[in-house]
């Protein structure tokens, strides 16, 4: 088996939540070194993983330590900087989402992503519903679902979260946010195709985006983070010609309402599951750095994930040609 030394560049608390101990699970993935300018977060950090391994201050001397690959979990606004700087380094990556928080950033990031391109370079970034039980299953059961109901015409996501935990995202766009995650479930469940979209609400704890494919299929995200409570909530409405089915994925439940024959019925879908989702994620990361699989984020996804949030949060409008 193929190891990949690998180093984490930014020790702070989401670091630690989605991706210390889940790593562990893929074995090729060999924690290598850490990095971050607090050494306290370094230690918590290794204290997670089970494990001591080198702690480095100076990024550079992480970069060229021998390691094959990165994650980079930094503040956003500093991720085009080291994408660019980790690719120099001949590192393939994984990093955060947003990768850019502007449009500076963003052609930035394009930039990047052509120059890996030549240098046979994987970038990847962590969009972990692709992986988790009750999205993979809505996309599984699509086809049987049209067959019975019909074209889908709409798609709606909503979700309630809890109030911001930590400062700076009070200051911060929910759609800038999230915005990325919801267009890449429409992509992975519809395909990725031309589409128009509108911003309608947009603050530090609500966004509302609404658009229309190519194909017909008009599409909205909705989201608050208002709860007092810690709470992730989140369902997922597809429209069919004849009916339509909800998802869950707290309860793990799909609701599925047949409009000709005046049914309602419940499947279990599976609920969001953490570790899944996030050992995917880094497996396909891995499998991808030694040829194994292809990359479930093209290039183009990365795109259009980190742009359209930045457009509407700037225009209110955009358009994706493809």
């Amino acid at each position: 088996m193929l190891e990949i030394p690998y180093g984490v560049w930014g020790c702070g608390g989401h670091a630690v939540d989605a991706h210390c101990v889940h790593n562990k699970e893929v074995p090729k993935m060999i924690l290598a070194g850490v990095c971050d300018t607090n050494a306290s977060a370094m230690k918590r950090y290794c204290q997670n993983y089970g494990s001591d391994v080198p702690r480095f201050k100076n990024h550079y001397d992480l970069l060229r330590s021998g390691i094959k690959a990165v994650l980079i979990a930094t503040p956003d606004r500093f991720h085009p900087d080291h994408l660019r700087e980790a690719l120099v380094a001949g590192l393939h990556v994984m990093i955060e989402k947003p990768l850019a928080i502007d449009k500076r950033g963003y052609f930035e990031i394009v930039e990047g992503l052509r120059y890996a391109r030549t240098r046979n370079l994987v970038v990847t970034s962590c969009h972990p519903r692709r992986f988790d039980p009750p999205f993979v299953w809505l996309k599984n059961s699509l086809p049987s679902l049209t067959d019975r109901l019909g074209p889908v015409l709409g798609f709606h996501y909503d979700f309630v979260y809890h109030k911001p935990s930590m400062g700076w995202k009070t200051r911060r766009s929910l759609m800038l946010d999230h915005a990325g995650h919801e267009i890449d479930l429409v992509s992975f469940l519809f395909g990725r195709i031309p589409f128009s979209a509108e911003s309608h609400d947009d603050s530090f704890d609500r966004y509302l985006v609404t658009g229309q494919r190519k194909d017909g299929i008009r599409f909205s995200f909705h989201g608050t983070r208002r709860m007092e409570e810690r709470v992730f909530l989140e369902w997922m409405t597809v429209r069919f010609e004849f009916g339509s089915v909800t998802v869950n994925t707290e309860t793990g439940i799909a609701t599925v309402e047949n409009t000709r024959s005046n049914k309602i019925s419940q499947r279990k879908c599976g609920a969001t599951d953490y570790r899944i989702r996030s050992v995917g994620v880094i497996r396909n990361f891995a499998d991808t750095i030694t040829g194994a699989k292809p990359n479930y984020l093209t290039p183009e996804d990365l795109e259009l994930n980190n742009s359209l949030g930045i457009w509407l949060r700037e225009n209110g409008s955009y358009t994706y040609s493809g």
